[in-house]
């Protein structure tokens, strides 16, 4: 901590981040290549001197700020390059996220991918749709985090809030969920709620806290007025909107008791149709590229 306060700025900021890991915010870096140099300034004075006969390494994964970057999504880049740093031999600085999709988060991703896949089973037993629809939507929302180069955490929480989007109907009465006509006004008030439940019942198992505002938000629209808070354009977490597309076009091409499958091609342009209201954009984008069907979709929307 002191090497590293030594070769800041005063009004830079060094933090404890973890056992093992500091988090460095530093000012007035306008391009990579200032950062690159910043970052391996604070490389060269942790390792420079040994504390006895304990020579000391740091890896360091840096990313570079701009005005529409959230906060999250510089933790999760930093991180990343963090580990592309330490995988390519430690003791160094890397500016460019590992590349390496499905990385588990501190080695937990097998047990948390075991416990999302039991629930979201539980949820589709209750609402009489197959356990396949969470696995789809799931693997949809990891090719869709994949192609547009999001970091391993987030495509980590992608593919959980997959899974577990629905779990909150398991508080919906089967009456509802079973319905196989529109529901009325005060049945949609009651199924709005499953968001809501889902995520107190994801916040309650530490394993999968980090999808709980996945699986809260993924019924919000791109342009506002979605539920259960209003949110709108990026106020929406990337992964509930990530989710939100895989969702759609994973029901639009299934068989369900009150419409029937629509083709690849026809949901793609709906995806494309809905871009910008219902639906991120950016996120459209990728899934009809993943998919194959950017320029059919493009033309069918046309």
């Amino acid at each position: 901590a002191g090497r590293l306060r030594s070769a800041v700025a005063p009004d830079d900021c060094v933090a404890r981040w973890g056992g093992e890991e500091f988090a460095v915010l530093l000012r007035n870096v306008a391009t990579e290549s200032d950062l690159a140099e910043r970052a391996e300034s604070l490389r060269r004075v942790v390792t420079a001197t040994p504390i006895g006969k304990l020579r000391l390494t740091v890896s360091i994964g840096a990313a570079l700020g701009s005005p529409t970057a959230t906060l999250d999504s510089l933790l999760d880049l930093a991180d990343s390059c963090l580990y592309a740093a330490k995988h390519d031999g430690r003791n160094r600085v890397s500016l460019r996220p590992s590349v390496e999709p499905g990385l588990p988060i501190a080695g937990d991703e097998p047990e948390a991918v075991g416990v999302a896949r039991a629930l979201a089973f539980a949820a589709g037993l209750r609402e009489g749709i197959p356990e396949e629809h969470a696995d789809r939507v799931a693997g949809l929302a990891v090719m869709i985090a994949e192609q547009m180069r999001l970091p391993r955490q987030t495509v980590l929480r992608c593919r959980l809030a997959g899974w577990l989007h629905d779990v909150g109907k398991l508080a919906v009465p089967e009456q509802i969920l079973t319905k196989p006509g529109p529901l009325d006004d005060p049945e949609w008030e009651i199924m709005r709620t499953h968001p809501v439940v889902g995520e107190g019942v994801v916040r309650r198992i530490p394993i999968l806290t980090e999808a709980g505002a996945g699986v809260r938000h993924h019924h919000e629209r791109y342009s506002g007025g979605g539920y259960p808070d209003g949110l709108a354009g990026t106020e929406i977490p990337l992964e509930a909107r990530i989710v939100a597309a895989a969702d759609a076009y994973a029901a639009m091409t299934t068989d369900r008791p009150y419409s029937a499958a629509r083709t690849p091609e026809r949901a793609a342009a709906e995806l494309v149709a809905s871009s910008g209201s219902h639906l991120d954009p950016d996120v459209v984008a990728a899934l009809v590229c993943v998919l194959g069907l950017d320029g059919l979709a493009a033309d069918r929307a046309a």
